[in-house]
């Protein structure tokens, strides 16, 4: 019994040492550590969601670019971004289960920052519903559920009030960042328009993410 006993604690010593939590190492709920939490995950869906948001005033250079192409089928551009964010969000619950959300998060904001840097030298309705749509979904579906999960786990007194206020990143960042995108496509033309949101969300995947 005893030789039976010591085998099995041999066999569990690697899994006691690295995943034994205590309430020492863990940052209390409603701390100020929950509320950077909240603050990234405004800042990211800012960006993300706000992209999706956004997508009417790039529908408007499409029609203009493809003039024989049906406005339905451009449509599914911007349908499949938010579609895609929430079609992939399965998977990426499963990520965040398996996997540290801030690597997710990270891995999402290349992902989806890429898929807009290549959106810009698509010449075809056809590419950019892959790219513009799919892909960015796809990949902003690991920044949004872990956007939006994260903070109700880290709060309790305050939890109705820290998820609103960062789901109102995504409405916040449409509203400027239309704004934005309508001014870079009469300056610089939408080309250079999604390489800046490209970069928009890179840049803020890899800044914001550390606060997850």
């Amino acid at each position: 019994m005893s030789e039976r006993s010591l085998t099995i604690n041999e066999s569990d010593k690697y899994v006691f040492e690295k995943a034994v939590i205590t309430e020492d190492n863990v940052p209390a709920q409603d701390s100020l550590h929950a509320w950077i939490v909240v603050f990234g995950s405004f800042l990211l869906l800012m960006v993300t969601v706000g992209t999706t948001n956004s997508f009417g005033v790039y529908l408007q250079e499409y029609q203009t670019e493809f003039p024989s192409t049906p406005k339905s089928t451009l449509t599914w551009i911007g349908s499949l971004q938010f579609g895609g964010m929430c079609f992939f969000g399965v998977l990426a619950g499963v990520l965040v289960e398996r996997f540290d959300s801030r690597l997710v998060v990270f891995g999402g904001s290349i992902g989806a920052g890429a898929a807009l840097l290549i959106s810009s030298a698509c010449t075809s309705p056809v590419a950019l519903i892959i790219t513009q749509g799919v892909l960015f979904g796809a990949f902003g579906s690991c920044i949004l559920i872990p956007s939006i999960s994260m903070p109700s786990q880290w709060m309790e007194k305050y939890r109705a009030l820290a998820t609103g206020i960062a789901v109102a990143g995504g409405s916040i960042g449409g509203l400027w960042m239309s704004f934005a995108t309508r001014a870079m496509n009469m300056q610089l033309g939408y080309h250079w328009s999604l390489r800046i949101n490209g970069f928009m969300v890179i840049v803020a995947g890899c800044a914001f993410s550390p606060l997850m």
